[in-house]
């Protein structure tokens, strides 16, 4: 991993990680055709590639760096489908609440906040239920990649703004992307695009991107757990749909 944790932060964290679960049921998100009075889908997109354990949860555009740090908990390696599900609330458009990558056939039966191990938990105790660390976004998006993936993905985008340097990176080349996504999902999808697979150039890597529930501000990602205490999935919670679909 990227990161040494101290043991006593470890102990801390196993002493009251359990402050950090939802406080909605993220199985339902996935499952179910509503949530309380609110329609919901599920929308399959493909499945993302992860190789080396780590995982990165970011902002592709505010965030995510080379020194970046993974998930401390590793996950499983492999080809794994992605589903997002998707809130249709009566008055308003379609909102992503969730995303999951299934890594195995299992399904959670709990779960708890994916760390990266140097979070300030010195008053974890205190915290109520629903409170989160999470990521931030500046961007209005999140990506989801392991680490190769991510050192192809930061050495692409600084080499094009060093080679554009008058030109912005997201207006001028990712969303070229997005629209493309369009094109060939539109469902569930705003013409300006709302998820995507980007094939690094010159790489074999791809990196999803999706737009964040209601856009900046802090989200938490959630590691699911089997019957048997294994890593089943990963939920990114980006609406409580009962309490912000009204």
């Amino acid at each position: 991993m990227s990161i040494d944790i101290k043991q006593s932060w470890i102990e801390h964290w196993n002493k009251h990680k359990d402050k950090l679960i939802p406080c909605t049921d993220l199985n339902a998100y996935f499952s179910q055709g509503f949530i309380g009075d609110i329609e919901v889908k599920q929308l399959d997109i493909g499945k993302i590639s992860l190789y080396d354990g780590d995982l990165y949860i970011s902002d592709p555009l505010g965030y995510l760096e080379k020194d970046s740090l993974p998930y401390f908990q590793e996950v499983p390696s492999g080809d794994f489908p992605v589903s997002i599900c998707v809130a249709l609330p009566k008055n308003d458009s379609h909102r992503y609440a969730a995303l999951k990558i299934q890594f195995t056939n299992e399904s959670a039966v709990r779960f708890e906040e994916a760390l990266i191990g140097n979070e300030d938990i010195s008053e974890i105790e205190t915290f109520t239920k629903g409170e989160f660390f999470g990521y931030n976004t500046i961007s209005g998006l999140v990506c989801i990649c392991d680490s190769e993936t991510k050192e192809a993905y930061c050495n692409f985008r600084e080499k094009w703004e060093f080679d554009n340097q008058e030109l912005n990176f997201y207006t001028d080349y990712l969303m070229n992307i997005f629209h493309n996504s369009y094109r060939e999902n539109p469902l569930y999808q705003r013409p300006e695009g709302e998820w995507a697979f980007f094939q690094i150039p010159f790489t074999n890597n791809k990196i999803l991107i999706v737009q964040s529930g209601y856009g900046d501000g802090g989200y938490p990602a959630y590691f699911g757990f089997d019957k048997d205490g294994r890593i089943c999935c990963v939920i990114l919670h980006f609406i409580d749909i009962e309490y912000e679909c009204k």
